[in-house]
């Protein structure tokens, strides 16, 4: 009786596990039929750093067990077995310039299910813009199964890229540009504090009737590699995006670092006042920066890509995307997990049936 009952468990543990683990797997997807949103986002206006984030829904697809219902909740698993990516290609000229990523994601807090969580598009804009300039930009994503574009899964992006602008007094002695965002004085202003960010300040003047912006970027480039490989003393690469020609420069930091300027002359500590230039270098010790022949103005920069006008399109100071937008990977679904723990719930099982045959002989 106690092997039969033993043998029973086992079957019955086994089976269960298989199937909550096919159970979670669900109907698998075998078409693209619908655009991934109904919203309209032409003509629209964008500024740095805004992310859009378009659920994706059953009703855009077809499925092995019948079509999804309208507003049901897409998993992880479900778009990595339906072998689901995401594109964009670029109708107008440079476009690629101003987006960061364009991906499917996983897992967020909301839906339009009403809480479930859900697999959704999000298509990013780069964080910071050197220009006071609008820029036209004009693409188009797509959803991909096994490698082959879906038509109907398009959704058009069109506008123009610009810095938020917002306007300040003449009276004004602190500014934070550090957002993207573009400052214009409603007088002259003598002497103002500007933030770019990263613990870094610069004190300026400002004139009415012109546009100021400005962000820093901290951290080693790849223009920057060869000199931050011969000088191991550098901690750190302060670059600064915007407009602001003059005035001084300080930092707001826990440690105290050696300055030097984008010549590769030392300036002094991040301790002091500095005077204005458009790269500085923090190093934990005092180096000769001037004299290598490494040492450079800031003419050079720009991640070794051309920098293109002004006035057409975005600054390459910034990491921008390079037009070859990231394909979602395919993570594990957690099916093969399940199964197997169901494999050694059975051996388990089968154990128990040799221990209750043992002592019954």
């Amino acid at each position: 009786m106690k092997k039969t009952i033993a043998i029973i468990l086992a079957a019955v543990l086994t089976f269960g596990i298989v199937t909550v683990a096919y159970a979670n797997a669900g109907g698998k997807i075998t078409d693209i039929v619908e655009a991934i949103t109904d919203k309209d986002y032409t003509d629209i206006e964008v500024h740095p750093g805004k992310v859009y984030e378009l659920p994706l829904t059953a009703n855009m697809f077809e499925w092995s067990e019948g079509t999804g219902k309208s507003n049901e909740a897409v998993t992880k698993s479900q778009i990595s077995k339906g072998n689901i990516t995401v594109k964009a290609t670029y109708n107008k000229s440079k476009s690629a310039d101003v987006i960061k990523e364009i991906s499917i994601e996983h897992n967020k807090s909301f839906s339009v299910t009403g809480g479930d969580k859900t697999s959704y598009v999000k298509v990013e804009f780069v964080d910071g813009y050197d220009s006071s300039n609008e820029f036209k930009f004009e693409f188009t994503v797509y959803l991909y199964r096994n490698g082959n574009r879906a038509k109907d899964s398009a959704v058009k992006f069109s506008g123009t890229f610009c810095n938020e602008t917002m306007t300040i007094e003449e009276d004004e002695d602190y500014v934070d540009l550090s957002e993207g965002v573009m400052v214009e004085p409603m007088g002259y202003i003598r002497s103002i504090e500007c933030y770019l960010g990263e613990g870094l300040y610069i004190r300026t003047k400002m004139y009415e009737d012109k546009s100021y912006y400005g962000t820093v970027e901290k951290g080693i480039r790849s223009v920057d590699a060869e000199i931050a490989d011969a000088y191991p003393e550098i901690d750190t690469i302060y670059t600064l995006s915007t407009n602001i020609t003059s005035g001084t420069v300080f930092f707001e930091l826990d440690d105290e670092y050696y300055v030097y300027n984008a010549d590769g002359k030392y300036v002094g500590t991040t301790k002091d006042e500095l005077k204005y230039s458009k790269k500085y270098y923090l190093a934990s010790e005092k180096i000769d920066l001037s004299s290598s022949s490494s040492s450079r103005d800031d003419d050079d920069d720009g991640d070794d890509v051309p920098v293109a006008d002004e006035d057409d399109v975005p600054n390459q100071n910034y990491s921008y995307g390079s037009g070859n937008t990231n394909i979602n990977d395919n993570p594990n679904t957690g099916v093969k997990a399940m199964v197997n723990l169901a494999a050694l719930i059975g051996l388990a099982a089968v154990t128990v049936l040799g221990v209750v045959a043992r002592k019954k002989r």
